[in-house]
């Protein structure tokens, strides 16, 4: 099973405030104007709250047609629902990537702690192993440098 994600990789510059410098560290910070719109933003819900009823979009009409990115919390079961979303950010200046995740089968959730475990038993056992070979080879040489007469007096 496949699982799609939007990420968003840059934004416009014009959504940014003013830049502020950080007193302690001396970064130099830039958040998000909050009252930036990009072009066309009212018209679009305007659209989508009287065309389409929209409640995200009655809602931002009531708060001065505030304007907002895509999430990018979502998990989608499509990649085109992730694709919309990107196609979203991009329309209004952004840029976006859509993120593709492979998922194997489901199994009980005790099941899925014991087969961690289980996992984590065998690295254990195999670095003992390793760890039991290096010391079997280094057993090996002194007793080979213990055999062998020292002839220099």
């Amino acid at each position: 099973m496949r699982l799609y994600r939007m990420q968003i990789t840059n934004y416009p510059p014009e959504a940014f405030g003013a830049p502020y410098k950080d007193p302690e560290s001396g970064e130099t910070f830039s958040d998000f104007d909050r009252s930036w719109k990009p072009e066309g933003w009212k018209e679009h819900v305007d659209d989508q709250a009287d065309n389409w009823g929209r409640t995200w979009a009655q809602d931002a009409r009531e708060d001065n047609y505030r304007f907002f990115w895509p999430s990018e919390k979502r998990t989608f079961l499509t990649k085109e629902a992730a694709e919309s979303k990107a196609w979203a950010v991009r329309r209004w200046g952004g840029q976006a990537i859509v993120l593709e995740a492979e998922v194997g089968e489901f199994v009980e959730v005790e099941a899925a702690r014991r087969n961690r475990q289980d996992a984590k038993d065998l690295e254990k056992a195999k670095k003992l192993r390793d760890k039991a070979e290096k010391l079997k080879q280094e057993a090996a040489e002194l007793e080979r440098s213990a055999k062998q007469p020292d002839w220099n007096f």
